[in-house]
């Protein structure tokens, strides 16, 4: 009975983490004027879709395709991270587009100016304690993985289905 609950567990961690980044991006969009390159939007909706399938996943904790489909949704998370690391680093080109501006920002003139100043390029990485943010989104996919195979084979040898 506890095996089984220690997959609920390990899906409510993915969606904590996930709905944590998102609010983070958001609180340093809104209060602080740090703006979204576009493979930073990309990254948010690919969050938000893997919050979904983690919260599937954390009700649905006994079925095996919901375990499959939350975790092609971070090796998703994972595989745009890594492709946004490389754009930050220089290892490969991307032809970033402009963002649009967003509807709370339209309002104010002098908002509309200075969002258009400070919205970063895709080759400019949001650094949280000196380390680039698409690095910890990395890791923290790999993590998951990591722990997601280690989970499984721990359930197996003991038996706890």
């Amino acid at each position: 009975m506890l095996g089984s609950k220690l997959y609920r567990y390990f899906f409510l961690g993915v969606l904590a983490y996930c709905l944590g980044s998102l609010g983070v991006a958001v609180v340093a969009e809104r209060f602080f004027d740090v703006f979204p390159c576009k493979l930073c939007m990309d990254q948010r909706y690919v969050l938000w879709g893997l919050a979904g399938l983690s919260a599937l996943a954390a009700c649905l904790y006994k079925k095996t395709w919901v375990h499959i489909m939350a975790l092609f949704g971070v090796l998703g998370s994972l595989a745009l991270s890594v492709f946004q690391l490389g754009v930050e680093q220089g290892w490969w080109k991307y032809a970033c587009p402009t963002m649009p501006i967003p509807s709370y920002i339209k309002a104010d003139p002098a908002k509309v100016v200075d969002y258009l100043q400070h919205t970063k390029s895709c080759r400019q990485a949001w650094k949280l304690l000196g380390i680039p943010v698409s690095l910890l989104n990395l890791l923290a996919m790999a993590s998951f993985i990591v722990l997601y195979i280690s989970l499984r084979r721990w359930m197996s040898r003991h038996d706890h289905r």
